[in-house]
C-alpha cells in the first residue's frame, strides 16, 4: 500500500515539476521572441537610415562631379 501511495506521490510531484518547467520555458520563449523582434526593428531602422545617408552622399558626389566637369570644360585659366 505504501508503494502505491509513494508511486502516486512521485507521479504527482513529477507532473508538477514538468508543468513548472513548461511554464518557465514559455516565459523565456516569450522574452526571447520580444528581444528578437526588437533587434529586427532596430536593424530595419538602421538600414533605412543607412540608405537615406547613402542617397545623400551620392547626391553630393554627383553635384561635385558636375562642378568638376564644369571647371574642366572651361579649360586652364
Amino acid at each position: 500500500m505504501n508503494r502505491i501511495r509513494r508511486a502516486r506521490r512521485d507521479k504527482e510531484e513529477g507532473e508538477a515539476k514538468f508543468k513548472h518547467f513548461q511554464d518557465r520555458l514559455r516565459m523565456y520563449r516569450k522574452r526571447v521572441e520580444k528581444h528578437l523582434a526588437s533587434v529586427a526593428l532596430l536593424a530595419a531602422n538602421f538600414q533605412a537610415k543607412h540608405k537615406k545617408a547613402q542617397a545623400a552622399r551620392d547626391e553630393e558626389l554627383t553635384k561635385l562631379k558636375k562642378v568638376i566637369e564644369k571647371v574642366e570644360s572651361k579649360g586652364p585659366c
